[in-house]
């Protein structure tokens, strides 16, 4: 799928890829913010999906893109959020 094929073009949008190379301690609470893109580990994003505007669960979420190549949630740590 190509982001011209979308069909929606105007509405909310939520960008999610994994990192690697990111560490992101406890001590920090596992989250850090730059400008609109906050970093978070994998371990708390279903804590915190509705704040950052997952409309869904991640379990959903980890169902719906299941086509995609890889493990797209396993293999990475963290996960930048823009939303």
């Amino acid at each position: 799928m190509t982001l011209v094929k979308l069909k929606n073009r105007n509405g909310l949008w939520l960008f999610v890829a994994p990192v690697s190379g990111l560490i992101l301690p406890k001590d920090i609470g596992e989250e850090f913010t730059v400008n609109k893109i906050t970093f978070v580990s994998k371990n708390k994003l279903p804590r915190i999906r509705i704040r950052l505007g997952f409309p869904m669960t991640i379990g959903a979420l980890k169902t719906k893109i299941s086509h995609f190549k890889g493990n797209f949630f396993e293999n990475a740590r963290h996960m930048p959020c823009v939303s």
